[in-house]
């Protein structure tokens, strides 16, 4: 990563992590003069990431465009796409990506000076881009939830100087909000199988629900009752700053289900005894499920009795 500037190539996390594998994979030519060689990049829907990336590998002062010195091989346009990548070979350096062994014909093998498989992402990799990157240090496991993420969605959330826990907390409703991805299905990018601690940042409210998963981890062995165990905590802060994340880690740290709702949600219908119905359901699904964890999103939406007038007075 030394030999690329940090703000140059107008490179975001996927670029850099892109390029952080390939001059990996690429270490024994890294002095050579002369190549040919041909890249089996592991996940083939981020190839136009690895081309930007490649181009870089093969001279840090490209602007970063793609040039004719890489090329993602299209094995179903055979034909042309050896005829393009012969023509190639004259340049001094080429790299040529492929999606798999298999999909290298037999003929440019001999062309080729070397195959070479570039590695999936691992933790390891990614926590040391980001810290050179954007001097942020994540967790092992946040870490690898990053590798699994979307790079679109990576891209547009990981931005210099916002929090950790803000672009997770971005991540997650990307992912929630996805068209194609079906409600109330599990989504492995969306990052709720962290553990809260495997956190950084939430203060006193990490200390919090790590204490209540200890109770609860004792309440399961007899130790302490059911009386013991602490009941409930108000999260406090502008939206995006990871509440609903958090609620998911504390449920994952303590082994239980999570039923996540909202004033919103409950209020879909508009009328009191439809959001009665949705409240009382919720609380319905918290006790069938216990031990669980409630969490109730927009709480301040709630009106006050003391200022309750009218017809609005029956809601409260």
């Amino acid at each position: 990563m030394k030999n690329i500037s940090r703000d140059g190539h107008d490179f975001s996390l996927p670029e850099f992590l892109a390029y952080a594998s390939i001059s990996g994979a690429m270490r024994p030519f890294k002095r050579a003069t002369r190549y040919a060689i041909g890249l089996i990049v592991p996940d083939w829907d981020r190839r136009v990431t690895y081309m930007r990336a490649a181009l870089v590998v093969i001279d840090r002062e490209l602007d970063f465009r793609f040039r004719d010195q890489v090329k993602a091989f299209d094995d179903e346009k055979l034909e042309s796409s050896i005829e393009s990548v012969l023509d190639m070979l004259q340049n001094t350096k080429t790299i040529i990506l492929f999606k798999s062994a298999e999909a290298i014909p037999s003929d440019l093998r001999h062309a080729l000076d070397a195959i070479v498989e570039v590695r999936p992402l691992d933790g390891r990799l990614v926590r040391g881009v980001v810290r050179w990157a954007y001097g942020v240090g994540v967790t092992e496991h946040q870490a690898e939830a990053l590798a699994r993420t979307n790079w679109k969605r990576l891209k547009l959330a990981m931005t210099r100087g916002r929090p950790i826990s803000r672009v997770f907390a971005i991540l997650e409703k990307m992912a929630q909000e996805e068209p194609s991805a079906p409600r109330q299905t599990k989504d492995p990018e969306a990052l709720s199988d962290i553990r809260l601690e495997h956190m950084e940042g939430y203060g006193e409210a990490k200390e919090w629900g790590l204490e209540l998963a200890r109770d609860l981890a004792d309440w399961r062995a007899g130790t302490i009752t059911w009386e013991d165990v602490d009941k409930g905590v108000l999260l406090s802060g502008p939206p995006g700053t990871g509440k609903t994340l958090f609620a998911r880690a504390v449920a994952a740290s303590c082994h239980v289900k999570l039923i996540a709702t909202s004033y919103a949600k409950w209020q879909a219908k508009g009328y009191l005894n439809d959001f009665l119905k949705a409240m009382q359901k919720s609380f319905k699904d918290a006790r069938d499920a216990a031990p669980a964890i409630l969490f109730i999103d927009e709480i301040d939406a709630f009106g006050s009795r003391d200022d309750a007038q009218g017809n609005n007075a029956s809601y409260l």
